[in-house]
């Protein structure tokens, strides 16, 4: 027979005996439920404000204050999951069996045979609100039963030993590190309204505006934040998790970590004073991929990810409101505009626009709203000078401005007066190959927007006029004369307000009639005689004149056509009240075509 075997046989037939005798004799036979019971009866998972545990090597403390843990040694942020578990798993505890002091006593090696001289793990609690009133619960755990699910444990005060379950075991934090709270910064309740990145000798500031809770850049140059951009960067901030623990000793030296200068410092603040602060060193020689931080007010060392950095170490300009402006349209009340000529707009009380300058009339509401809504699409696409100087402003175009949008807003001041208040102010300067020169007149900065961008706003009064031509009833129409070239003829409303004796054909001409009544342009072209050739009126050469009557007035109106235009259209110009030339504009295609059929033009072939 094997020695050795027959040796380990022996031993574990000691160790079931032991089990037996100090465990089995002991359990309760016909009342299992009074040996079930808790064994901390009195624990309050909620009422606990204090909890240390400790070991030979060891020492861990957490205190709880208004509800948040911290882990005052090591000095650190709390994860509470951890600490909750242990606590629910302690007040879950049962007493399986008791050992009496003097069968401690009977035992050799007394306390230490169950693993309690030292005891491997001491538990200390303290619950209640009231400080001259706490009490505190110290238990002692020592070693395994026999057979391995259940513990040893003592709790300090009450003679004898307990058995319990050993799944308590599993709830207690191997190191501080369990318990540490992974996330680098924790944000959640920090009242800051202020964050500052520097980075060597370029420093970064942006600052909440208390009225609107708008980000705005205060260094290294006052410029509008945009908002999306910042949020991403505290949400990148909020979720960078600490890789690994590094040390706790606050005297330990700062060079090795390369935070003595750290490379990257993020301050946390709320209006002038600090609140938080965590700087950034190198990376370990092993490890590039992660770099050493630090919470100045923790004076602990960690490693994080090192792609942390990356957002950290833009330039501000990555950061800046990449809009020109963002205006709501429904803020603006007048408008002034110094382009190819000099103009402005004002809404009436009723919402309506009206061209105040240089002549009164009316505007169209949808080519206003179109302005505003491309006058806020348009976006910095790059910077031309960061500040800029007098000179600078020269260079590029911009003293005196090529182009300049006023929105005002009509406002009371504290007279009772009626008074307009600036909203936004831009001027467009020298263009570049497909970016323009832009300013707004309360940033120091020199932007580049796109051209084409800009070449969407007005620059002629003409482009906001209502697109209504006139508005006039069909039945005050008398006569109606196309003309080509040098040839003419002219159909007249003849006796009993007809047109043609034929009926269907008269209801088809007054339809046309009408819609030519409310003649509404699809869209403004240009202005100018000088440009008539550029779109074939000359060449086409086709003219329609509706002769009206209204009382003893008699009035004259007319329209030419030239080409076709690219949407399948017809250019054609009028001059309207007002104008000193004739404009240019897109006449409804459809309708056209009823004119040619209804009121046919002499040598017809020569239409577009």
């Amino acid at each position: 027979m094997n020695t050795k075997h027959t040796l380990w046989l022996v031993a574990l037939a000691v160790g079931l005996f032991s089990y037996i005798y100090f465990f089995e004799r002991n359990a309760p036979g016909p009342q299992p439920e009074a040996w079930a019971a808790r064994l901390l009866p009195d624990l309050d998972p909620l009422a606990v404000r204090s909890m240390e545990i400790s070991r030979t090597n060891q020492l861990i403390r957490a205190e709880r204050a208004d509800g948040h843990w911290q882990l005052v040694t090591p000095f650190y942020p709390a994860q509470p999951a951890g600490l909750e578990h242990l606590l629910t798993a302690l007040s879950r505890l049962s007493k399986r069996a008791f050992i009496t002091s003097q069968e401690l006593l009977s035992e050799p090696g007394g306390r230490k045979a169950f693993g309690l001289d030292p005891p491997q793990v001491s538990v200390v609690l303290e619950q209640g609100t009231n400080l001259a009133r706490l009490h505190r619960v110290r238990l002692q755990i020592g070693g395994k039963t026999p057979l391995a699910n259940q513990i040893y444990v003592q709790l300090v005060g009450v003679p004898g030993v307990y058995v319990t379950d050993a799944e308590i075991l599993d709830a207690i934090p191997a190191s501080a590190n369990d318990w540490r709270d992974p996330l680098l910064l924790n944000l959640a309740g920090l009242p800051f309204d202020r964050l500052q990145i520097r980075t060597g000798a370029r420093v970064f500031e942006v600052q909440r505006d208390p009225t609107n809770q708008l980000w705005r850049i205060n260094k290294p140059v006052p410029a509008r934040a945009d908002p999306a951009r910042v949020e991403l960067l505290l949400q990148q901030l909020q979720n960078a998790r600490v890789t690994q623990f590094v040390t706790d000793i606050p005297t330990v030296d700062l060079e090795q970590y390369g935070l003595q200068t750290p490379a990257v410092e993020v301050t946390f603040g709320q209006e002038t004073n600090t609140l938080l602060v965590v700087e950034f060193g190198k990376s370990p020689t092993n490890n590039l991929s992660q770099v050493y931080a630090r919470r100045l007010s923790h004076t602990n060392i960690v490693l994080v990810p090192k792609e942390l950095l990356d957002p950290l170490r833009q330039p501000y300009k990555a950061f800046h409101d990449p809009r020109l402006i963002a205006i709501a349209p429904a803020a603006v009340d007048r408008i002034e505009i110094q382009a190819n000529e000099t103009f402005a707009l004002r809404r009436q009380t009723n919402g309506v626009w009206q061209l105040s300058e240089p002549f009164p009339f009316a505007a169209d509401a949808l080519l206003v709203s179109e302005f505003l809504t491309n006058l806020n699409s348009l976006e910095i696409v790059d910077f031309a000078k960061d500040v800029a100087t007098d000179l600078d402003l020269a260079q590029h175009g911009l003293v005196p401005p090529v182009r300049r949008y006023v929105l005002q807003a009509a406002v009371t001041n504290a007279a009772g007066a009626a008074t307009n208040a600036l909203l936004a102010q831009i001027d467009f300067g020298t263009n570049h190959v497909d970016t323009i020169c832009v300013r707004r007149s309360d940033e120091s900065s020199i932007y580049l927007t796109r051209l084409g961008d800009s070449l969407l706003l007005p620059r002629f009064a003409f482009e906001l006029r209502d697109r209504h031509l006139w508005n006039l009833p069909s039945s005050n129409i008398i006569s109606v004369t196309s003309a080509h070239k040098d040839k003419s003829q002219q159909m007249i409303r003849g006796s009993g307000n007809v047109w043609s004796p034929d009926t269907i054909k008269n209801v088809a001409l007054e339809e046309t009639l009408f819609r030519l009544g409310q003649l509404h342009a699809l869209s403004w072209v240009t202005r100018g005689d000088q440009k008539l050739k550029l779109f074939g009126f000359p060449e086409i050469a086709q003219q329609l004149t509706l002769e009206l009557k209204a009382g003893d007035k008699t009035e004259t109106l007319s329209v030419e056509f030239g080409h076709r235009s690219p949407r399948g259209n017809v250019f054609a110009c009028t001059r309207l009240a007002g104008e000193a030339e004739r404009l240019i504009f897109e006449f409804p295609g459809r309708l056209y075509q009823d004119i040619l059929r209804d009121f046919p033009f002499p040598a017809a072939g020569a239409s577009p």
